[in-house]
């Protein structure tokens, strides 16, 4: 399969219906085809096996979900974790959407915390929206090794919409497995407001916390 054929298999695969309920969502000037989200990624893993098609003639400009294809085939090609992760410090700004950096996960190798956090770091140093909040989204991937906590002190002041819910995400899922910790970060750290209460909303509205823990963060929000 060429590009030309793949951009076709990747249009015969758009919904009209989804298209138009996630164009919105996406947060992207990019084109989406309304590809959902399962097929596209089973359609990235198969067509990564093709060795015709090139990652090089892959236009990420056409669509989010060639952009995901261009992302996604070329870390299913590369042979080791440090491999895809220098790959993305260089190309996640291409991301243009919490919908590509949320669903790369899917594509990169296990791997420890340790191994990560050098990247994580260089991503935090990135400008672009998209490395910074796949720092955050990929870090929850660690969250049975508790020296992930101490990515919390990672977290910094942000008007960036999308890296500040990266940030409340990870705190939210921190709270399932250190409880703890993180109602003491919450009630302690000097971030901001906005960013507890939003923590402190998806921690309500998660099925994993359990509903004393829920009341008391619903009492430290009404004295946030």
């Amino acid at each position: 399969m060429n590009e030309n054929e793949y951009q076709k298999e990747l249009i015969s695969l758009s919904d009209k219906k989804y298209q138009a309920f996630s164009q919105k969502l996406a947060g992207s000037d990019l084109r989406l085809l309304g590809i959902r989200i399962p097929l596209l990624v089973s359609l990235i893993k198969k067509e990564s096996k093709d060795e015709e098609l090139l990652t090089s003639k892959l236009d990420p400009s056409l669509s989010l979900e060639m952009t995901l294809s261009y992302l996604g085939i070329s870390l299913l090609r590369m042979d080791s974790f440090q491999e895809q992760m220098k790959f993305l410090t260089d190309n996640l700004y291409l991301a243009k959407s919490w919908i590509c950096t949320d669903c790369l996960g899917k594509f990169i190798k296990k791997s420890t915390l340790k191994d990560y956090q050098p990247f994580f770091n260089l991503l935090l140093r990135k400008k672009d929206t998209w490395s910074k909040r796949f720092a955050f989204v990929y870090a929850s991937t660690y969250l049975k090794d508790r020296r992930v906590l101490s990515l919390l002190k990672k977290i910094k002041p942000t008007t960036d919409y999308y890296v500040l819910m990266s940030q409340a995400w990870f705190i939210a899922n921190l709270g399932v497995y250190y409880p703890s910790n993180i109602y003491e970060f919450l009630s302690q750290s000097s971030i901001s407001s906005y960013l507890k209460k939003k923590a402190i909303q998806k921690l309500l509205e998660s099925y994993r916390i359990s509903q004393g823990d829920k009341d008391r963060y619903r009492l430290l929000r009404n004295q946030i």
